[in-house]
């Protein structure tokens, strides 16, 4: 058993020297420096790379994640080269790490020889932990974890009860090279599934900027409210000329533009929808830059409709040759019933009486959102008799054709929007001023507006099955469309142009893979780092014993070197050797050992 080596213990032979256990603590000092130093630094160095990685895809490059994968303006090259370091880096630091970890190692062993207890390592089994430790591989690892579990002829040979030590270094070592493995497998992965993607970069636009806001021509509503009142139709002037009295075609002025506007047509303007299906009014695709992005307000309808044709009809009243009997009074606020009352098709905006206004009356209307109603009649729809079509909401009554009766609820709002790369994402939407809604919902009095929403979308619920969503939009895209004539160009706001460039496309799981690799090594070696120091300082001889687990320097010295008590005190392994003769050359092979035997080994005798 080895002597007691606390403090208070005093060393006979060479009290002098390295031996004393206070200059054994003083010498501590510093090498609790060197250790926190190692410590600190590998942690430094693994989030420096793993924070350069980040930096190089999220910080000073544009990124989105789409599908599984990060699209990174950041160039393939020097990104991989990157994850690479990072695995790199883990790799070569793990020698290290468990060098760290033999300082705890040494701990426990130095407190296991002093209590005498069975956490101290046979000669077979410290070679075992120097193998492990030092060696940092998967073979000595293999080889250790065999042994543990008792597999194979080491384990049967060695029956001696296997020392704690041994095991935490397995763990230790197990985990760290798992580790590292890990990421040179995930950096390898990313590596492999990566590839180089155009990534336009912003940039400062160039040349004469646009203006691509819409916004209403205040100069042309001043104008017609002068005529308005002067002729006097004093309830026109909100309109903006919208719609002019004593013209003949009241809305002559405004309804080309706006059918040229729903048709794609015109030259000025054209009607998108928003991320929230919101019917924008916005510039003609002809006036856009190319590869351009911008923050412009403009104005926009967005409609919900639902079908109420279930709650109109009594589907087991009417026979095959009688005329559909509808009836939405009752259960609805759409007040229309059918063959008795009303308008045979009824299509727009309801009063608070819930009916549709007439045509000249849509001047009046004052509500922001507004219901809009409307009874379709469709042919494609027709299959049995008394039968609803799917989940289009379409009824089929004969030679009557199928039915639909729709009730909508429309906002106009006042929006403002972000274009990029053709699309248009909503980023504030409010309701507008009721003078908007009377400006847009004036124009379902033009001609043919009732047959167009319905025609635009006639069948789609046989390819869709969703009738009432696309009636939806069409009628907000009519609704806003057909206002056109009452804006005009604005500035817009933080416009940007994407220069063409080459980005990187980067397989998601892999690189969280990595990056969470390198987090965990990075916060298990700090309380390491931590006991590692807090050992050396406050036990002496804890770094001498370290180096007998660590150093195969220390085992040839104990094995081959003339012993001399001096400088086994040293914590530098290369001191422990004494200036070498001829004589102290090395033979290997069969040699005849004291008691006349012959063994194969390491030894200064000549071989037999």
């Amino acid at each position: 058993m080895l002597q007691d080596y606390s403090p208070n213990h005093s060393v006979t032979a060479h009290s002098n020297v390295d031996s004393d256990p206070q200059r054994s603590l003083a010498d501590g000092s510093s090498k609790t420096f060197r250790i926190l130093l190692t410590g600190i630094s590998i942690v430094a160095v693994v989030l420096l790379v793993a924070a350069g990685l980040l930096l190089q895809i999220l910080g000073l490059h544009e990124s989105y994640v789409s599908s599984g994968y990060l699209i990174t303006s950041a160039p393939l090259g020097p990104t991989i080269t990157i994850a690479h370091a990072c695995s790199m880096v883990v790799s070569l630091t793990v020698p290290l790490v468990l060098g760290l970890a033999a300082y705890r190692l040494s701990r426990d062993w130095m407190a296991a020889s002093h209590n005498g207890t069975d956490n101290r390592p046979t000669p077979f089994q410290l070679g075992m932990l120097m193998n492990v430790l030092y060696g940092a591989n998967l073979t000595s690892l293999w080889s250790a974890s065999g042994f543990m579990l008792g597999f194979g002829s080491a384990s049967k040979a060695q029956p001696l009860r296997k020392p704690r030590m041994l095991r935490s270094a397995v763990i230790v070592a197990a985990f760290y090279l798992t580790l590292a493995y890990t990421c040179v497998i995930s950096e390898s992965w990313l590596s492999a599934t990566s590839e180089s993607v155009p990534f336009p970069r912003q940039g400062a636009y160039t040349g004469l900027i646009p203006q691509l806001t819409r916004q209403l021509n205040q100069t042309m509503c001043d104008a017609n409210a002068n005529i308005a009142v002067d002729i006097p139709y004093p309830e026109l002037a909100p309109l903006c000329g919208m719609r002019v009295a004593g013209t003949g075609n009241g809305y002559g002025a405004s309804e080309p533009e706006g059918i040229r506007t729903i048709n794609n047509a015109s030259a000025l303007n054209s009607v998108a929808f928003a991320d929230n299906q919101t019917a924008l009014i916005v510039p003609a695709t002809a006036l856009m830059p190319t590869n351009i992005a911008f923050t412009a307000s403009t104005y926009g309808v967005r409609s919900t409709c639902q079908s109420i044709t279930s709650k109109c009809i009594d589907p087991s009243n009417p026979g095959p040759d009688a005329f559909l009997a509808i009836n939405c009074s009752a259960l609805t606020i759409f007040n229309f019933a059918l063959p008795t009352t009303g308008d045979p098709q009824p299509f727009g905006v309801l009063n608070s009486s819930g009916q549709v206004f007439e045509p000249t009356d849509y001047r009046t209307v004052d509500t922001n959102p507004f219901n809009f109603a409307g009874l379709v009649n469709s042919y494609s729809y027709v299959i049995e008799y008394e039968e609803f079509t799917n989940n289009t909401g379409f009824f089929a009554h004969g030679e009557s054709g199928a039915w639909n009766v729709l009730l909508c609820s429309a906002t106009v709002v006042s929006a403002t929007y972000r274009y990029t790369n053709g699309s248009y994402s909503m980023l504030s939407a409010t309701p507008a001023d009721v003078n908007m809604t009377k400006r847009i919902t004036t124009m379902i009095g033009t001609d043919e507006f009732a047959t167009r929403v319905p025609d635009a979308v006639e069948g789609i619920g046989l390819v869709s099955g969703d009738y009432v969503s696309s009636f939806s939009r069409e009628l907000s895209r009519e609704l806003i469309g057909m206002s056109a004539s009452i804006y005009e160009p604005g500035p817009t706001i933080d416009l940007v142009q994407f220069m063409p460039g080459i980005g990187a496309k980067l397989q998601l799981v892999p690189l969280t893979i990595l990056l969470v690799c390198l987090l965990i090594y990075s916060l298990t070696i700090l309380p390491m780092t931590m006991l590692a120091a807090t050992g050396s300082r406050s036990i002496p001889y804890v770094t001498l014993a370290r180096e007998r687990i660590i150093n195969p320097l220390t085992v040839i010295h104990s094995a081959f070197e003339h012993i001399d008590a001096r400088r086994t005190w040293t914590n530098d392994p290369e001191k422990l050797f004494s200036t070498a003769k001829e004589e102290d050359r090395l033979n290997v092979g069969p040699m005849l050992t004291d008691d006349g035997a012959i063994t194969f080994g390491i030894s200064r005798r000549r071989p037999a």
